[in-house]
């Protein structure tokens, strides 16, 4: 009689251990169902740190939540201020916010440092994001109405990357606007 209540202890116990697992993994699993409540979780735990405010702030961009995204990619750079990823991030949220002004400014300072080559020479391997730093430029002045820029950034990103897609479809769309006028 004893052994049969202290295996069924023994069964309690382990019920109770699963049981809590399991209710761990759940919530869990509900925080990594998606960008934003990952990483909002990630910026909870270390508020201070740039990697989470950058990705959450990169989740909102994909969730069109550009003015939360803003304020998190601003962050990251204010606890990392030489980090180009927010920078691009923060263009691509300005540029989806429609203030095209300062996502102009956030990609020239990408391309305004010293170590970023202007040219593609060796940028190709090196640095190929720029062709979508310049793709994205391009994409800024073509909306405001500044063509001539417009294609010279186009251009400047097919040098660096002559496959890239987006670029060449741009490059199209704004001469073809240019010898329509």
């Amino acid at each position: 009689m004893r052994q049969d209540r202290l295996k069924y202890i023994e069964l309690s116990i382990i019920v109770i251990i699963v049981l809590c697992l399991v209710i761990t993994t759940y919530r869990r699993n509900l925080v990594w169902r998606a960008g934003v409540s990952l990483w909002a979780d990630a910026v909870e735990k270390s508020p201070g740190k740039a990697r989470p405010h950058n990705n959450l702030g990169l989740a909102y961009c994909w969730d069109r939540a550009y003015p939360r995204a803003i304020f998190h990619l601003r962050e990251a750079l204010r606890f990392k201020p030489e980090w180009i990823n927010p920078r691009y991030n923060l263009g691509i949220a300005y540029q989806g916010a429609r203030l095209y002004d300062r996502a102009i400014a956030q990609y020239e300072k990408i391309l305004q440092k010293p170590s970023h080559p202007h040219s593609g020479h060796g940028s190709r391997t090196i640095r190929p994001y720029l062709a979508k730093v310049h793709n994205n430029l391009g994409v800024c002045y073509f909306a405001k109405g500044w063509h001539e820029k417009a294609v010279a950034e186009f251009q400047n990103s097919l040098r660096i990357n002559p496959d890239y897609a987006d670029a060449r479809y741009n490059l199209e769309m704004v001469l073809q606007r240019k010898n329509t006028k």
